[in-house]
């Protein structure tokens, strides 16, 4: 019976058998590193899944940081994102908060460091 190589991995019955002399060891590479190795595959998983939520809602931690016309590009970005609940006025309405939001910022440092 002639095999099909190319379904066959290319040390199939060749390559020797792994022996794992101590159990940690042996726990460690069948239990601990797969383990890991899933662990790692779901984080990246739900870094992927966020990402599009970061980039349209990342905006609002950056309030205080970004220049007008960033924060102009981020809301714009946002209302083309939910055209059906946001319309443009929300463009210069979260300029606007963020203009608002900066004067008060150093009044609500001071109120917390008295506490």
């Amino acid at each position: 019976m002639r095999r099909n190589v190319r379904l066959d991995q290319l040390d199939y019955d060749r390559a020797e058998e792994i022996h794992l002399c101590s159990p940690s060891l042996r726990c460690k590479v069948k239990s601990f590193l797969p383990d890991i190795d899933h662990f790692i595959a779901s984080l990246d998983q739900r870094l992927q899944a966020y990402k599009p939520l970061a980039g349209r809602f990342g905006c609002f931690g950056y309030l205080s940081t970004l220049s007008p016309k960033e924060l102009q590009a981020a809301a714009k970005t946002l209302v083309d994102s939910y055209t059906s609940d946001l319309d443009n006025s929300f463009v210069d309405e979260l300029c606007h908060f963020a203009m608002f939001a900066d004067i008060f910022k150093d009044d609500e440092a001071v109120q917390f460091s008295s506490l």
